[in-house]
């Protein structure tokens, strides 16, 4: 039987597009017949997964946190102990390895190669990429020669769609895959017709500056009242800035006209899709984005930056924004928040077509053979 460890310090019960991913890969090896061993953290908050034939999950108590994510702290003493875990493994029949990002995980995968001779991969998303802002931007710069050293070793890097570019631009290397993010996007579902005054817009994410959240609420607070109460925001999401937009809301009046919602289970995002109008992903560039891409699937016009990793699933479906500019960009986020008010439903409905017809490129069947071709030479 074919074998296989993967390792991500991030793992249900947190909620985000890597774990997301990491749960779509080890469902495919499975099917595959592939025997998959899983190391991860551990959480306060563990939930019961279900045990599925021939997976294995070591989780490892770091102080991680369900939702506010890793820490410097967390993520240091996940490398130690997942490496120890390694130490004790030994081969125990698995030959490769699969890590998600470069740090801890790939550290971990690379050592495993030099002391045991495993096979090495490595999934390079955005933060992993000193050049994209993240809470460990500065710490990666530092580690650049490290990274790059990991990376050089690795047997094959897949690199998140719309990074290729900085990913060459950092490191010089063509070692790497290109993949695409995805989702589900064969879908059954029906909208309901309601008769309201207003559009609901969503945005779904980790709750982290780069993703562009207050970029939304600070063109809100630009708008007439008239106009204003023509939008209603929803905001899913764990992270750091949980509280911080809260109180954002608060501050700023916008309590009627955004809800902002504690992370939910993925399986409950559907309601959110079909009942939503419009989607808005005004993000610093980190490769494609699952919710985008599922927001997608539910034919749903976008709002999106211009930023690779976004611009990939943009054509003439919504519109496109360029948060560069920070002195303009909530001037302009407040013009589009009124072309959408002011967009007709024909028009809309257009749009959240061409989404739909953009989105099937992205789907799960599409991306995983990717990974298991290479994983499998």
């Amino acid at each position: 039987m074919k074998s296989i460890i993967l390792i991500s310090h991030e793992y249900f019960p947190v909620r985000s597009g890597g774990v997301i991913l990491l749960n779509e890969i080890i469902n495919y090896l499975l099917k595959k017949e592939y025997k998959v061993k899983l190391i991860t953290c551990n959480y306060s908050k563990v939930e019961k997964i279900k045990k599925k034939k021939n997976f294995e999950i070591v989780r490892i108590n770091c102080l991680s946190n369900n939702d506010r994510g890793s820490n410097l702290t967390s993520l240091i003493i996940f490398f130690v102990k997942g490496l120890l875990s390694f130490i004790k493994l030994k081969k125990r029949g698995y030959n490769k390895v699969l890590s998600l990002f470069i740090v801890p995980s790939g550290l971990i995968g690379f050592l495993a190669s030099i002391l045991y001779g495993y096979k090495n991969y490595i999934f390079v998303g955005g933060a992993d990429l000193h050049t994209i802002k993240s809470k460990f931007s500065f710490i990666l710069f530092f580690l650049k020669p490290l990274t790059k050293l990991i990376l050089k070793k690795a047997n094959k890097v897949f690199v998140a769609e719309g990074l290729e570019y900085e990913y060459e631009r950092i490191y010089g290397y063509k070692n790497y895959v290109i993949v695409k993010n995805g989702a589900s996007t064969k879908l059954k579902y029906k909208k309901k017709k309601i008769n309201k005054t207003y559009l609901d817009l969503l945005i779904v994410g980790r709750l982290v500056k780069r993703k562009g959240f207050y970029i939304i609420l600070q063109a809100m607070t630009l708008l007439e009242k008239k106009y204003l109460d023509k939008i209603k925001l929803t905001i899913i999401g764990n992270g750091p800035e949980f509280e911080n937009i809260k109180t954002y809301i608060n501050n700023n009046d916008l309590q009627k006209n955004v809800k902002i919602i504690k992370g939910i289970d993925h399986k409950h995002l559907k309601k959110h899709y079909i009942n939503s109008d419009i989607y808005l992903f005004p993000s610093f560039p980190e490769g494609n984005s699952l919710a985008l891409i599922e927001a997608m699937s539910y034919n749903l016009p976008i709002v999106i930056s211009k930023e690779k990793g976004n611009v990939e699933l943009f054509d003439d479906n919504g519109w496109l924004i360029d948060i560069r500019n920070k002195k303009k960009v909530s001037e302009r986020m407040k013009e589009i928040l009124l072309e959408v008010i002011c967009c007709s439903s024909d028009k809309l409905k257009e749009f959240g077509e061409r989404s739909k017809k953009i989105s099937m490129k992205y789907d799960w069947s599409e991306i995983l053979p990717i990974y298991e071709k290479e994983i499998s030479k």
